[in-house]
């Protein structure tokens, strides 16, 4: 190849992924602990509580993750401070053994994130991301050439290894699920939902929201 060669990833999808290492895990376990769960219906458990953020136990978390994601909005995707994080929902999540949650989005919302407090080994650790129409975006739907080997460009699903203390941001419609686990000791995360307030657009194309 050519030394002067650049390959650029256009129209890409921005999912952002740091290491948060000072916080209470040990004490935000405790306190996920101590809620009532139900089941859902993909295999795993939920709280009942869908605004987890809001509590007074969870205050540490909640700074954290705004904190975090107004990085990723303002200095990653470089939108204009005018407009502000709301948050419209948050949860607590576990995974038991043989539970694992299929492809799914989250509607309603901009941006969603997963804040993982307790990842074992062997218990479902990755997250993986697909394209909406199961297809790499530099073909048509009606044609896919195999490939010799996978990297960000070709691919139609990625995958993210998680431990205690990752965070990852992305578009609420991206598709991502997670795989079986196969401990008995539990995966536990936070899982949120943000929309953005302000004005958007003009004359016929506006709308504001506070």
């Amino acid at each position: 190849m050519p030394a002067y060669a650049e390959v650029y990833p256009l129209f890409n999808i921005p999912v952002f992924k740091i290491k948060v290492n000072e916080f209470d895990f040990d004490k935000a376990n405790k306190d996920l602990e101590e809620l009532e769960y139900e089941r859902t219906n993909h295999g795993g458990w939920m709280t009942k509580e869908q605004s987890l953020l809001t509590l007074p136990q969870f205050s540490e978390a909640e700074k954290v993750i705004r904190f975090t994601l107004q990085y990723y909005l303002y200095e990653v995707l470089k939108i204009k401070e005018e407009h502000q994080p709301k948050h419209v929902c948050s949860w607590g999540i576990y995974h038991d053994v043989d539970d694992w949650c299929f492809d799914h989005l989250h509607t309603n919302s901009l941006f969603s994130g997963v804040f993982y407090t307790n990842v074992p080994e062997n218990s479902g650790e990755f997250i993986e991301f697909c394209h909406t129409q199961s297809i790499p975006t530099w073909c048509p739907s009606t044609l896919e050439p195999g490939v010799s080997e996978f990297n960000l460009h070709n691919s139609k699903s990625w995958k993210f290894k998680v431990q205690q203390g990752d965070m990852i941001l992305f578009p609420s419609h991206v598709l991502h699920q997670v795989p079986v686990s196969k401990t008995t000791e539990k995966r536990r995360s936070i899982s949120f939902n943000y929309f953005l307030t302000g004005k958007f657009g003009l004359k016929t194309a506006y709308a504001e929201f506070t």
